[in-house]
């Protein structure tokens, strides 16, 4: 401006051109450096081999069993996804333990390598212990990268979009959403995707495709039977169907008038 003669009154040293570095400029510009080419790793060759875990919570409703937390562990090979409602953080070491004894038990591996951001849940010594023990390493995203964890972190957002989307098709209570989410998981498992040729995570885990013939539609009416009453007592109560229990393979049913859910076999679908 001074060249050009746009301004007035200033004067400027010819011995002193530069200004140096403004360390009130590195205070107030600072921004993040791009996200390196580490998180775009191909697939690894083998189950367990990595898996990426994450906590989401604490939900702004309590489910029926006052549950207001899951968490998510995603084997990066499959990628299948087992999923546990949890009342609190403290929780999530028993989580894992228990997707870890899993593993062992049904698939003759363990775990090779976790990733999880540094919340406070992975983190304890007792947890950390334990990685050790087992020979496992425990790999930590960077302060404040949640992209270092992008797995983990994109399952949660097209998780909690599917449980918002049922739960409003529905019309049901919100404090649903741990049934809506499992349900969410179990559909996911069984889906195919871009990132596994056309394959879907249940065929990569179990060599074998799901049978999804008799997949009803998430809160479909259903009537189940009950023998208890007299022989003018209603056979039947009207219920909502929200999801397969793991465990058993029954049905998981949500009776609206009770506000109760049941595991119930002998279930008839409108």
């Amino acid at each position: 401006m001074m060249d050009k003669g746009m301004i007035e009154g200033v004067k400027l040293d010819p011995n002193n051109s530069s200004m140096g570095q403004c360390e009130s400029c590195k205070y107030s510009k600072a921004t993040c450096k791009p996200i390196g080419k580490e998180c775009d790793l191909k697939h690894c060759e083998k189950l367990s081999n990595e898996v990426h875990t994450d906590l989401w919570g604490p939900s702004p409703v309590q489910t029926p069993g006052r549950k207001s937390y899951y968490v998510s562990f995603t084997d990066d090979h499959t990628p299948y996804t087992c999923l546990y409602l949890q009342s609190a953080k403290s929780e999530t070491f028993e989580s894992y333990k228990t997707y870890e004894a899993w593993l062992q038990t049904q698939h003759d591996t363990q775990v090779k390598h976790l990733r999880s951001d540094r919340g406070g849940e992975y983190l304890s010594d007792e947890f950390s212990q334990h990685l050790k023990t087992r020979g496992t390493e425990q790999k930590l995203t960077t302060h404040d990268m949640p992209q270092h964890n992008r797995v983990a972190e994109q399952l949660n957002q097209t998780l909690v979009k599917r449980v918002r989307a049922v739960l409003h098709t529905s019309g049901l209570l919100k404090n649903l959403w741990g049934e809506a989410i499992k349900h969410a998981v179990y559909v996911k498992n069984r889906t195919a995707t871009s990132a596994l040729d056309g394959k879907m995570p249940y065929e990569m885990l179990h060599s074998k495709k799901p049978n999804l013939m008799d997949l009803p539609v998430w809160v479909t009416k259903v009537w189940v039977h009950d023998p208890s009453g007299s022989k003018l007592d209603p056979h039947a109560w009207e219920g909502r169907w929200i999801g397969v229990d793991a465990e058993t393979g029954a049905h998981r049913v949500y009776f609206a008038d009770r506000r109760t859910i049941a595991i119930e076999r002998n279930v008839s679908f409108e």
